[in-house]
């Protein structure tokens, strides 16, 4: 019966995956799976009520509680270097000499290197602190 419940909360044409995937799952495992599906989506059901947009936003953001305007000040440090990095990768701003990046890539004196101003590692946190 837990195969057809824990069936039943998942789309059509998903296929239900464990947390390990090579261990047998017990009963207590499926129970536990399912009763986080339903508190998760009681939860989103909650925030929802209380006006949260998850078509605009994929989370909660913050609201100042003096301008009463949305933020986010925790984003992810790694993620802004990385999108910092690309931007330049793209020309950046306008009064950055882009030519002084080859420079720095062959200089001894830097850890510039082609894969980090090339991007070609595009995950790579210490490609875009390079970068930067």
């Amino acid at each position: 019966g837990l195969h057809h419940i824990r069936k039943d909360l998942i789309p059509d044409g998903y296929m239900y995956h464990t947390w390990r995937p090579h261990d047998y799952e017990t009963e207590l495992d499926m129970l536990r799976s399912i009763i986080a599906t339903y508190k998760f989506r009681q939860r989103v059901a909650e925030l929802k009520e209380e006006g949260a947009d998850f078509t605009k936003y994929i989370y909660v953001p913050e609201v100042d509680p003096i301008t009463n305007e949305e933020h986010h000040e925790r984003e992810d440090h790694n993620h802004i270097y990385k999108r910092m990095a690309k931007h330049t990768r793209e020309g950046g701003p306008d009064d950055i000499d882009v030519g002084r990046f080859d420079e720095a890539m062959r200089s001894k004196d830097t850890d510039l290197t082609h894969a980090a101003l090339a991007n070609l590692r595009k995950q790579s946190v210490s490609d875009a602190e390079k970068m930067l």
